[in-house]
C-alpha cells in the first residue's frame, strides 16, 4: 500500500491540509467545492486528531497493545475496506484484512482495534469487540459491542434503530415547544453535556444529584455526509449510504432536526446559552446555524410545523423520538432533587393518597358526629328557654305543675 499520506501527529498543526483533504476525499468521496467542506470540517478534524493519537492502552491477557495503525495511509486503507464491504461480518473483514502481526492471536487483537477506531472516524460512533482490550472505562454512555457475526450494516441498524410508538399512547397531545433548552434551564435540572459518540444523543441521564442531557454538536461532520449524499434518493438503504461512506440520510436530518428543536433559531435566550456553551466549550462554530441539509429539511409544508402528539412526534424522529418523548416526561414531571421534593414525590403513590383519603374521611365522619350532637343539644336548649316552666321534667325542672293562683288560694 503506497505512503501517500504521513505517519499519526500528536498536535493538530502536524496534520496539513494535504492531509485533511486525503481523509475527506477517502471518507467521502471528492467535493468540487473543497474549501468550503474543509471548512465545515474543522472541528470534526480535532475529534479525529484525538482518535488518532490516543495514548490509551488497551489491557490484554498477553500483556498491552495498541492499535496495529500507524499511519493515516493505513487508517484510510480500513476506511475503504468497510466502504467496499458494509454487509461483511467483522469476522470476515478480519480474513481479508493484511496481517499485522507474525502472532495469530496478537494479530486479531490489532484488528479488532483497527476496525473500531476506522468506525469511529468515519461515523463518530464508538463501539468495541469481546476482546479483553476494550474492557476500559470511558465517558460514553453507549458503546455496544460489534459482534464477530455481524456487518457494519446490521451494527448500525442496531445501535441507531427506529422506534414506534405503542397504539395507545398515539394521541396523546405534547407540547414540542419544552424542548427548548431555555425551558429545560428554567423548569427542570436538566443540563447539557456535549458529546462526540453519535449513538449518545439526546441520551437523559439521570442520578440522585444532577441530571444530564447529551447533546452531539458535530454540525460540519453531519452537514458534510448529507452533502456527500446530494445525488441519492433520501430513502437510500443504509448499505448503500455506508458504502459512500456515511449514515443513513434520515439519521443525518432528524439530528439536525433535534438541535433546531433545542436551540430554536428565534429564541434569544436559547442561542445566547448556545453561544456561550460554543465560546466556553470550543464547540463547532456551525452549531450557531443556520444548517446545510440537503435531504428531509422542509420537503412538505408540515415540516415547518413542530409535533403536536405523540405520533407525530415519532413520525417525524422515528430514530430519536423515544428519547425526545423521554425528555418531554422530564419536564412534565421533574425529577425530585432535594430532599423537600423528593419526600413529596414519595407522597404520590396511590396507596398514600388512600390512606389519606381514607383519614379525611374519617375526621369529617367524626366532626361531623359532634357537630350533629351539639347542634341537638343547642335546639334542645332553645326549646326548653321557650317552654319554661311548663317543660316541667323534660327540661330538668323539679317541683309542682300548679298554677300560680291555685298557690296563693292554698295558702
Amino acid at each position: 500500500m503506497p505512503q501517500t499520506a504521513g505517519p499519526f501527529c500528536k498536535t493538530f498543526a502536524d496534520v496539513d491540509d494535504e492531509i485533511r483533504a486525503e481523509v475527506a476525499n477517502a471518507i467521502w468521496g471528492a467535493d468540487p467545492d473543497d474549501t468550503e467542506r474543509m471548512q465545515r470540517l474543522s472541528h470534526y478534524f480535532d475529534y479525529y486528531i484525538d482518535e488518532t493519537t490516543s495514548t490509551v492502552v488497551r489491557t490484554t491477557k498477553r500483556g498491552t497493545a495498541r492499535s496495529p495503525i500507524k499511519s493515516h495511509t493505513e487508517l484510510l486503507g480500513f476506511v475503504r475496506l468497510l466502504k467496499q464491504h458494509p454487509d461483511k461480518t467483522r469476522r470476515d473483514l478480519k480474513l481479508i484484512c493484511p496481517a499485522n502481526s507474525a502472532d495469530a492471536s496478537a494479530s486479531a487483537l490489532d484488528l479488532d482495534a483497527a476496525l473500531d477506531l476506522t468506525v469511529r472516524v468515519m461515523f463518530m460512533a464508538s463501539c468495541r469487540s469481546s476482546t479483553a482490550y476494550n474492557i476500559i472505562t470511558t465517558n460514553l454512555v453507549f458503546r455496544p459491542i460489534w459482534r464477530e457475526s455481524e456487518s457494519l450494516e446490521g451494527l448500525v441498524e442496531r445501535v441507531l434503530p427506529r422506534y414506534e410508538i405503542d397504539q395507545p399512547g398515539q394521541t396523546d397531545t405534547i407540547r414540542a415547544q419544552k424542548l427548548n433548552v431555555r425551558y429545560l434551564y428554567d423548569y427542570t435540572k436538566v443540563r447539557i453535556e456535549w458529546t462526540n459518540n453519535l449513538p449518545d444523543h439526546l441520551f437523559l441521564q439521570v442520578t440522585d444529584e444532577w441530571i444530564s442531557l447529551r447533546v452531539f454538536p458535530h454540525v460540519g461532520f453531519l452537514e458534510t455526509c448529507s452533502r456527500a449524499l446530494a445525488e441519492r434518493d433520501v430513502g437510500i438503504s443504509t448499505i448503500e449510504s455506508l458504502s459512500l461512506g456515511c449514515l443513513p440520510p434520515d439519521i443525518i436530518s432528524e439530528t439536525l432536526w433535534t438541535l433546531h428543536l433545542l436551540f430554536p433559531e428565534d429564541d434569544e435566550k436559547a442561542r445566547a446559552l448556545l453561544d456561550k456553551e460554543i465560546q466556553d466549550k470550543g464547540l463547532d462554530q456551525r452549531l450557531s446555524g443556520p444548517f446545510q441539509l440537503y435531504h428531509g429539511f422542509h420537503e412538505t409544508p408540515r415540516d415547518v410545523l413542530l409535533p403536536e402528539d405523540v405520533k407525530s412526534l415519532f413520525g417525524r424522529y422515528p430514530h430519536w423520538g423515544e428519547r425526545l418523548y423521554r425528555i418531554l416526561k422530564e419536564v412534565e414531571d421533574p425529577t425530585p432533587m432535594t430532599w423537600v421534593e423528593k419526600w413529596a414525590d414519595s407522597k404520590k403513590s396511590p396507596r398514600f393518597t388512600y390512606w389519606v383519603g381514607f383519614i379525611a374521611l374519617c375526621f369529617a365522619l367524626f366532626f361531623g358526629i359532634v357537630a350533629s350532637v351539639l347542634g341537638a343539644i343547642q335546639v334542645w336548649i332553645s326549646y326548653c328557654a321557650w317552654q319554661d316552666a311548663s317543660a316541667g321534667f323534660a327540661c330538668g325542672k323539679y317541683g309542682s305543675t300548679q298554677t300560680p293562683a291555685a298557690s296563693s288560694t292554698m295558702a
